[in-house]
Order: C-alpha cells, then sequence, then structure tokens
C-alpha cells in the first residue's frame, strides 16, 4: 500500500505538471489566436463593378498639329479600385469564443451528441467554428494580397513603361531647347543685324536729304550761273559794239590800232582752263590763274588811259594735250570770282571744246 500510495504521489505530481504545461500552451494559443484575429479584415463581397475614374494616359502620336481630342490609354478601366479600400471591418474573437471545444446543449446546458452517443465538437458555438471563421479571414486576406500583388505588378509594368516614354520624351525635348537655343540665338543676332540696317538705312535717308539739300544749292548756282551767262552774253554784246567802234579809223584823241596792240599783250604760256562751254552761242567760261589775271588787269588799267573803261579783247588759245583745238577772244572778267567769258572764233575751231581744256597765250 505504501507502495501505491507513492507511486500515486509521484504519477499526481507528473500530472500536475503536465496539466500546467496543457494550461499554459492553451492559454499562450488563445491569446496568440485573439491577437491574430484582430489583425484580420472580415470577409466581404469585393465590389469589382466600380470602375476607376483616373486620368489616362495620352497615347495618340506626336505630330505638328492640335489634337483636342487624343487617344487615351485603358489601363485604369481593369482596375481593381476596391484593394485601396482601408476601411474594412476587422475581425473580432474574445477568449470566451474559444472556451467551449464542445457543442452546448441549449436545453440542458450539456455537451450535445451526434446519433451515436460522441459529444459534437463542430458548429456554432464551438472553438472549430471561431478556428474556421479566422482561417477563411486569412484565406481570404491571403487572396486580396496575392491580387493586390499582381496589380503591383501591372502598375510596375505600366510605370517603368511610362518613365521610358518619359525619358525619351525628355531626350527629344532637350535637342529640341537645343534647337530653340540655336534658333534664338540665330533671331537675336537677325534682330541685331536688323538693328544695324536700320541704322544705316536712318543714315543713309540723312545723307540722302543733305544731298537733296546740296543738290538744291548746285541747281540755284547752276541758275545764278546761267543768270550771269546771260548778263555777260550783254556785256559781250556790248564789248562787241565797243571792238567795232575801235576798229574804225583812229579820230583825233584816241590810239591807233598799233598802239592797242602794244597795249594788249601777255607772256607766253599757261593760263588757266575752260569751266563751261555754250555750244549755241559760241562762247566758253575760262578760269584764269593769279598770274594771268594779274597781266590781265595791268591791260585793263593801260586801256582806262587811253580810252573808255572795259575788257581788253586779248585772244588765247585752247588746247587738250598737245592738240590745238580752238581760239578764243576775251570779252568779260568777273575778277572776284577769277572767271571770264570769250567768244569762240568760228574760223579757228579745230574741235570740240570741252571743259579742262587749257589757255594759252
Amino acid at each position: 500500500m505504501l507502495l501505491l500510495g507513492a507511486g500515486a504521489l509521484v504519477l499526481g505530481y507528473i500530472l500536475f505538471a503536465q496539466r500546467e504545461l496543457l494550461k499554459g500552451r492553451t492559454q499562450s494559443l488563445e491569446k496568440g489566436v485573439v491577437q491574430i484575429a484582430t489583425l484580420l479584415e472580415q470577409p466581404t463581397d469585393d465590389p469589382v463593378d466600380v470602375v476607376a475614374d483616373f486620368i489616362e494616359k495620352d497615347v495618340a502620336e506626336l505630330a505638328a498639329q492640335l489634337n483636342p481630342d487624343p487617344e487615351h490609354a485603358a489601363f485604369w478601366q481593369s482596375y481593381p479600385l476596391y484593394l485601396e479600400d482601408v476601411d474594412q471591418k476587422l475581425f473580432t474573437v474574445t477568449r470566451e469564443d474559444l472556451m467551449n471545444y464542445y457543442k452546448i446543449d441549449f436545453a440542458t446546458q450539456r455537451p450535445a451528441k451526434d446519433i451515436n452517443g460522441v459529444r459534437i465538437t463542430e458548429g456554432e458555438g464551438t472553438m472549430d467554428a471561431v478556428l474556421k471563421r479566422i482561417i477563411g479571414a486569412a484565406q481570404y486576406e491571403l487572396e486580396r494580397l496575392n491580387r493586390t500583388r499582381d496589380q503591383l505588378k501591372k502598375v510596375r509594368e505600366e510605370l517603368i513603361a511610362t518613365i521610358i516614354e518619359l525619358n525619351d520624351g525628355k531626350q527629344t525635348q532637350r535637342q529640341q531647347l537645343v534647337l530653340i537655343q540655336e534658333q534664338r540665338n540665330t533671331i537675336a543676332s537677325l534682330e541685331d543685324e536688323r538693328r544695324q540696317l536700320t541704322a544705316r538705312v536712318a543714315e543713309l535717308e540723312s545723307d540722302k536729304l543733305d544731298l537733296q539739300g546740296q543738290v538744291a544749292d548746285m541747281q540755284r548756282q547752276i541758275e545764278e550761273l546761267n543768270e550771269e551767262i546771260v548778263a555777260m552774253q550783254e556785256i559781250i554784246d556790248k564789248q562787241r559794239e565797243t571792238i567795232a567802234k575801235l576798229m574804225k579809223p583812229t579820230p583825233q584823241g584816241q590810239i591807233s590800232a598799233s598802239e592797242l596792240n602794244n597795249i594788249i599783250k601777255m607772256e607766253a604760256g599757261d593760263k588757266g582752263s575752260v569751266v563751261s562751254v555754250n555750244s549755241d552761242w559760241s562762247y566758253v567760261v575760262l578760269q584764269f590763274d593769279d598770274a594771268a589775271l594779274a597781266e590781265i588787269e595791268t591791260m585793263r588799267k593801260a586801256l582806262e588811259e587811253n580810252l573808255t573803261p572795259g575788257t581788253p579783247a586779248v585772244e588765247f588759245f585752247l588746247k587738250r594735250g598737245d592738240a590745238y583745238v580752238a581760239k578764243i577772244k576775251l570779252v568779260q572778267i568777273k575778277r572776284d570770282q577769277k572767271l571770264a567769258v570769250a567768244d569762240v572764233l568760228p574760223n579757228w575751231q579745230q574741235a570740240e571744246i570741252k571743259p579742262g581744256d587749257r589757255i594759252f597765250f
């Protein structure tokens, strides 16, 4: 008996230890199941008919024209928008839900039995039913996770394609920006050239006005010279009358032709040049040098001492280079301008008189 009592004591100790182990495991499992359950979402029917209304990517080809209604991709039409829903109801489990291993008969409040007299461990109100709901929620979470992974893959592929297209587009834009900058530089250069040309045009317009003023001044001078020529022609006519009178027989008190020739004399040589020619009236306008003017002035003063005041009727030759051109006779002097008028002697003219021909005596 003592031996049996000792054996029973040892067995009771061992069983107590096993009981504590089972109790600790059971409580840990219960606690773990409750914590896991609070992390699961309750399964619901996914609203697959909801279409994501997001902006689609423009897939129309680029062209040098405006396109108000380009073609778009259909990426978002199959996008499962419900996967983004963060307001899912979580699964809730308490320790009390896990306490009933057997199904309890409501009438007797004892474990229910099947027709074979075996206690029922499945069905509503049992730990098995709670665990099956938790497993169903976990499967639901896994399915949603796999669909999310699949959708992430599609989004990644679409994102990579978009990045490649964007990078290619940026490279093209860089090339276009380089071209635009070159065109801007060309435009700036052309603008600078245009400003320079505009300034040059303004300068030329100013020169044009100056030249028009000079032309007007020269026109006035020509008109004044023509008036002077007319006046000189009148003087020439009067001088011709005077010369005709001088060639008549000399009355007492006047000098003879031989004495006139002694007064009208000059040093031989170049005396000046022809300024202009009037072929219709057969006269020329001359420009004498200072020495010739001094000689003519001396002759004029000598004539004043013997005759009525007037211009010495001196005859000159005109030459062009070494060629003889014509013979002329002086009829009028404008000492302030160093100009003179002379008649062309027709019987002595050998060639056409031109401005620049030299005067020789």
